[in-house]
């Protein structure tokens, strides 16, 4: 079993509260320019990507205050399997782009059934 609390956990809760701000603002920038590319880019949903479009900075904060990530990491099994397991082959500089699009593509395009 893991411990769900840790002696650094405040040092813990500003990080996330950095990341979940950091995330929210980005969220919203994006969900003024296009709604539909804030859903599919950060994974948040219509609803939350609209609210973002008139949202104000303290808005923003209060959402971003909650004591947990507020996003979740969507990269498919083959991406952290092609990345971090030990013995795989690691994308070199020039499998970037490639190595990018793919990981995106099935993070945003279905990868329920892909990964």
């Amino acid at each position: 079993m893991v411990p769900t609390l840790t002696v650094n956990a405040p040092t813990h809760a500003a990080a996330i509260r950095r990341l979940n701000t950091a995330f929210f603002l980005a969220a919203r920038d994006a969900a003024r320019e296009s709604v539909p590319f804030a859903m599919a880019a950060f994974g948040v949903p219509e609803v939350l990507a609209e609210w973002l479009q008139t949202a104000g900075p303290e808005d923003v904060m209060a959402l971003a205050q909650l004591p947990v990530c507020t996003f979740e990491v969507r990269l498919p099994t083959r991406a952290v399997e092609t990345v971090c397991l030990p013995g795989r082959t690691r994308p070199v500089a020039t499998d970037c782009p490639v190595f990018a699009m793919h990981t995106a593509l099935l993070a945003v395009g279905g990868a329920n059934g892909c990964s």
